[in-house]
């Protein structure tokens, strides 16, 4: 290889993505989109989400994103380096295995597109790349390839399971013990916030949500085996958008829940007696905290 030597002198810093301007983040696997993330724009209707979590999952899941767990992913892109350029020009991306590549896509808010594509690995453990259409292959770390490869969606979502803006929600339906408590949040043509239609205190309902909001998965389950269900409850959002999140028994003490994405696990904390407990005396006494 006459270009060899040249190639030492070659500029070995490909790119280095901006992660605090990124607006969108996707993984294609051989043509099957794996994963799709984007910022949250103040005017989506299609999402909700809290101003906390600005990242968005909208495939495989439409969620809110744990922002420490993606970071850790991001994090793996923050510089683009070549380990060795192979080939300029190449004619036969197939012995490079990048005919059916895996592909991670950055764009920043200024629609700057970073497009890795990856293909097999070289005799180093080292893999060839494609950055843009750049016209040439050059090697890359294993470590980038592996996080795009064996992301797991559902560990980027975030652990709140209703973690959600106050101001977009028009009504929560709860149902436990065989009773339903249907809050209003002053959405009704009077403006009122009411608990199973009678008038309620503001602060009341406010309470209500928080101890909604706050409920956080301790761990991932793959499948929830009994499904003798504890607890339902339902956000509706001014746009129109349902979430409902599903609560089971899972034996000693401990709630599964059934988040409105289908991803299962297990409360950190069982607080939904004491939710249950709040709402029974707030429908009692509603001109009264409970």
């Amino acid at each position: 290889h006459f270009m060899s030597p040249l190639n030492e002198y070659r500029e070995k810093r490909i790119a280095a993505p901006n992660s605090y301007t990124l607006i969108s983040f996707s993984i294609t696997d051989n043509g099957e989109r794996k994963l799709g993330i984007r910022y949250k724009n103040k005017n989506d209707q299609d999402v909700v989400t809290t101003d906390v979590n600005s990242y968005v999952m909208i495939l495989p899941y439409n969620c809110p994103v744990n922002i420490n767990n993606f970071s850790k992913l991001l994090s793996h892109y923050e510089e683009i380096h070549a380990e060795e350029f192979i080939e300029d020009n190449p004619s036969d991306l197939s012995k490079y295995g990048l005919d059916k590549p895996l592909r991670v896509v950055l764009q920043d808010e200024k629609e700057n597109a970073h497009s890795l594509t990856f293909g097999k690995t070289d005799e180093k453990g080292n893999v060839y790349t494609i950055y843009n259409e750049m016209p040439y292959v050059f090697t890359t770390n294993y470590a980038m390839y592996k996080a795009a490869k064996e992301v797991v969606p559902s560990d980027l979502i975030d652990d709140y399971i209703n973690r959600y803006r106050i101001e977009e929600i028009s009504r929560i339906e709860y149902t436990a013990d065989n009773k339903t408590y249907i809050l209003r949040y002053g959405t009704d043509v009077d403006g009122k916030y009411t608990i199973n239609d009678e008038e309620t205190l503001k602060q009341a309902l406010e309470s209500a949500f928080v101890a909604l909001s706050e409920l956080k998965m301790d761990s991932r389950l793959d499948e929830i085996e009994n499904r003798s269900e504890v607890g339902i409850v339902t956000f509706i959002f001014k746009n129109g958008v349902e979430k409902t999140t599903k609560f089971y028994d899972y034996g000693k003490r401990k709630i599964s829940v059934e988040t409105p994405e289908g991803v299962y696990g297990i409360l950190k904390e069982n607080s939904l007696e004491q939710i249950t407990e709040y709402l029974t005396q707030l429908d009692k006494n509603p001109m009264s905290l409970p």
